[in-house]
């Protein structure tokens, strides 16, 4: 926590830092994640701000959630994040590679250069390509695996009213 909280992101503030109290939910598909979502707000969830989809945005690596801050009966804020199977098993497989490239942008960006790879040694441009395209790969596969046996292809996901998370908003 006091990590995230020194970053450039939070600048010392501890009032942003919402997910000391946090969870991941496992679902075999979208629908059951839309079940879930339900469920929970039925049982006095409340939604704290906007959430990020990454099913509909996906991150530059192609990693998908739908997470949100949500404030508990009590008044606590809590994170949670909604996953599917597929994704969950992508994400501990190419966790070694996120680690990589993490490390080396902070590594460049305590010198001013993170977004200057090209500025980079040589030895760290290479190893941080070749962990962002094993992410790329990891995440890309497991997302094409999901939807081809859960959907069929894209387009029945979309027809099928499934193809991102901001259902739960209506």
């Amino acid at each position: 926590s006091r990590e995230k909280v020194e970053s450039k992101e939070y600048g010392g503030d501890w009032a942003k830092l919402t997910d000391i109290v946090r969870c991941t939910m496992a679902a075999d598909n979208l629908h059951d994640i839309s079940d879930a979502i339900k469920t929970l707000e039925k049982h006095g969830l409340k939604p704290m701000q906007k959430p990020k989809d990454k099913f509909t945005k996906p991150t530059d690596v192609g990693y998908r959630d739908f997470n949100f801050i949500v404030q508990m009966p009590n008044g606590i804020a809590a994170e949670i994040q909604f996953n599917t199977k597929d994704m969950l098993r992508a994400k501990n497989e190419g966790h070694h590679h996120y680690e990589v490239t993490r490390k080396l942008y902070e590594k460049h960006d305590a010198a001013g250069v993170a977004d200057k790879p090209e500025t980079w040694p040589e030895e760290d441009r290479q190893a941080y390509q070749e962990a962002y395209a094993a992410q790329q790969k990891i995440y890309g596969d497991a997302w094409a695996g999901h939807v081809k046996k859960h959907y069929g292809s894209d387009s029945k996901m979309v027809k099928s009213g499934h193809e991102g998370m901001v259902l739960w908003l209506r």
